[in-house]
């Protein structure tokens, strides 16, 4: 399946190893109408990369390794460092010995980048066509990288205090997802970032030891392939990510928001969930409907917790309720059919 490029697009992927299309995601887009730029908006994801295989191997890579798509041809720089993510979110928290120190940073940066695009330009006369395309995807990436950049070299520095940077954590997968949540919340509480999305691991992860499971996750997610031994290795990996998400939550609701007497939860949405479930068919597939999504947070009184909704539609209806509460007038969204009734 090739559900991850869908999972915040809503749109179908085309069939293609060179030529690929998914849509807008739905964070870009809110980034861009509510005008956030550089880390405003911030991508990260787990350690890795994702290659299909089998009946999806025509289909390229780059479906399952993103989810987070600027356009309909440029899925979103990720990043899958905790010591990066740290050092963007907290330019003016690094040590220099003096103070034009960060601006020769900023311009060595530039500087790379400025190579790279002239390098580029002198083989566009060379390319094919399809190669021309693909020089066009990388170079709209490499501009969002430099306008990053630019954004965070004139940032201020705020009243928050955040500790000292981690480090790379990308070896402990356990300890790299709860340090990039503690990121995340400290990016969301020192007004660093605005909107924030974390892939939690990659479409068909073949990740083992998660949650004690000895199995790795993507095995054992077929559990009708072997009812005797997968079902509690299947429960110990749901819980696992699951505490993962209570763990996020709990830090926010324990975070002050700029908000008197509202925690950053309170003034927050949390949307939380995966793209696929188990068809429940030995040697089946994984499915893309009946998809358990959470919805966290009060959104500032815009969100009524505590509800259960049991329906059919479209996952993009969804996305355009809560753009709808977060003030963004958003009236269709990739193959939404209108806001989410009751939501």
């Amino acid at each position: 399946s090739l559900s991850a490029a869908c999972f915040l697009t809503c749109s179908q992927v085309n069939k293609s190893l060179q030529s690929i299309s998914a849509g807008v995601s739905f964070d870009r887009l809110m980034a861009e109408r509510l005008n956030l730029t550089g880390t405003k908006w911030l991508v990260t994801a787990a350690p890795g990369d994702f290659s299909f295989a089998g009946d999806a191997a025509e289909f390229s890579s780059v479906y399952g390794s993103n989810i987070s798509w600027i356009n309909a041809t440029t899925p979103a720089s990720r990043m899958r460092d905790t010591r990066v993510v740290f050092d963007a979110l907290f330019p003016d928290a690094t040590p220099v010995a003096v103070p034009t120190d960060a601006e020769k940073l900023a311009r060595y940066r530039k500087s790379i980048l400025d190579g790279a695009i002239n390098q580029t330009t002198q083989l566009n006369n060379l390319m094919s066509a399809a190669d021309k395309q693909k020089l066009d995807q990388f170079l709209t990436g490499l501009r969002e990288v430099e306008r990053s950049i630019t954004t965070v070299a004139i940032q201020t520095p705020t009243a928050c205090s955040p500790s000292a940077n981690p480090g790379s954590t990308s070896t402990d997968f356990a300890l790299f997802t709860r340090t990039m949540m503690d990121l995340h919340v400290l990016g969301l509480q020192c007004g660093r970032s605005q909107i924030a999305t974390h892939y939690l691991d990659y479409e068909a992860s073949e990740r083992a030891g998660i949650g004690g499971a000895t199995g790795n996750h993507h095995t054992v997610s077929h559990i009708a392939d072997n009812p005797t031994g997968f079902p509690n290795q299947w429960r110990a990996i749901t819980k696992w990510y699951a505490d993962q998400l209570a763990y996020l939550l709990s830090k926010m609701k324990a975070a002050p928001s700029e908000i008197a007497g509202k925690s950053l939860l309170d003034v927050s949405v949390v949307v939380y969930g995966s793209d696929l479930h188990d068809d429940g068919i030995v040697g089946g597939v994984h499915g893309s409907t009946r998809l358990p999504i959470i919805v966290a947070g009060r959104g500032n009184g815009a969100i009524v917790p505590d509800r259960a909704i049991s329906t059919v539609a479209p996952l993009a209806n969804l996305y355009v309720s809560i753009a709808q509460k977060m003030g963004v007038p958003l009236t269709s969204f990739g193959d939404s059919t209108g806001p989410l009734a009751g939501f």
